[in-house]
């Protein structure tokens, strides 16, 4: 999986424009065999589907890119939350609504080889991120050590930022949103070349799930809702014996 995923995001990456050290591809992936089975079909949905409950789907892609560097501090590590909950409704008591997924694809073994850096326990704060004054990371963080073939999960409030690469090679890896399904999904998820997504090609190749995921009309049952393919991660929970009910509206007292 990691030479398809590699050998589909090399061929991607070779013509797409970028500045600096980073390249960052958004749109594209799920057109590629291996980045739709990776999305839909991966040991780690079955985990999503348990933290998230099954009235989710996918909103964003990214492939990264980092390649090498020199070992210097930059100028802004652009700590942030995603979705942006936070900004419209404020720190405080700031709901969970989706979490990412990232798929190494190459070794992330020794510190400032390109790995995603995080704020432990950022998801319980309730005030913005402090960092002091002249420096561009707060006084604690974490940088995980991961090697290629391993996920790390991290829900929308956990403050995160991209670590840099200090080796010689090109650090890779595959990162993928999933999110309630009043959470819009990213415009190259709707449109791509031109065309809706997901397209008839994109769509027979995916199963109920991928189906729901990545918003398609019709299941492979041919059953229709033009809102989107709601069903199949309550259909998946029934079928493994997964109590993954949404909160009741009204209870009886």
């Amino acid at each position: 999986m990691i030479q398809r995923l590699t050998e589909a995001g090399d061929r991607l990456m070779k013509s797409f424009e970028y500045h600096g050290y980073y390249a960052h591809q958004r749109d594209g992936l799920v057109q590629e065999p291996a980045f739709a089975d990776l999305a839909t079909q991966s040991k780690a949905v079955p985990l999503i589907l348990q933290l998230l409950g099954t009235n989710i789907h996918i909103t964003n892609t990214a492939l990264i890119y980092k390649h090498p560097q020199a070992p210097e501090e930059p100028d802004n590590r652009n700590w942030h939350r995603d979705v942006g909950v936070h900004l419209d409704v404020g720190h405080e008591g700031c709901p969970r609504v989706g979490l990412k997924i990232g798929y190494c694809l190459t070794d992330f073994s020794v510190p400032n080889s390109g790995a995603t850096w995080f704020i432990r326990k950022s998801h319980k704060l309730g005030k913005p991120l402090g960092i002091p004054e002249g420096d561009v990371d707060p006084l604690v963080y974490d940088e995980p050590l991961l090697r290629a073939g391993d996920a790390f999960l991290f829900e929308s409030r956990i403050y995160h930022a991209a670590g840099l690469n200090f080796r010689d090679n090109i650090s890779k890896v595959a990162i993928y949103g999933y999110h309630y399904r009043w959470i819009k999904p990213d415009y190259y998820l709707r449109y791509y070349n031109d065309s809706l997504q997901p397209n008839e090609t994109l769509v027979e190749n995916l199963d109920d799930l991928g189906r729901q995921f990545l918003g398609a009309s019709t299941d492979t049952q041919g059953r229709r809702d033009p809102n989107g393919v709601h069903w199949a991660g309550t259909e998946w929970a029934a079928a493994h014996n997964l109590n993954l009910e949404q909160a009741p509206q009204v209870v009886t007292i």
